[in-house]
């Protein structure tokens, strides 16, 4: 029961750490519109990654769709998690070796 806590505390705290990245990212479209948001993260992907303008709109692009499916609530994740966790035993699912260490992007 106490394992249960911790790992429901963990997953609140990364839901209200994203928040703020989230209100931002949600306030940049609605002041300087999606287009100019999309251009301003490609411009601070190629700076900060090193990559090349077409990666760097790749990547954009893609967190960009990200950001967007999550503020539509669409509930994705929940059935994924349930599938995951019906398939696989709960210390693989944690073990960070079956992970890549990196985005796909990166």
């Amino acid at each position: 029961m106490k394992e249960k806590l911790s790992r429901a505390a963990r997953a609140s705290k990364s839901v209200f750490n994203a928040g703020g990245e989230h209100y931002h990212f949600n306030m940049g479209c609605l002041v300087a519109g999606e287009a100019r948001m999309l251009a301003a993260m490609q411009a601070e992907i190629m700076k900060s990654k090193k990559l090349p303008f077409e990666d760097a709109a790749v990547a954009a692009a893609a967190e960009f769709k990200m950001m967007k499916r999550l503020e539509s609530g669409e509930e994705r994740f929940k059935s994924i998690r349930e599938q995951a966790s019906a398939s696989e035993p709960a210390d693989q699912a944690s073990d960070a070796s079956v992970l890549p260490s990196q985005g796909l992007l990166a």
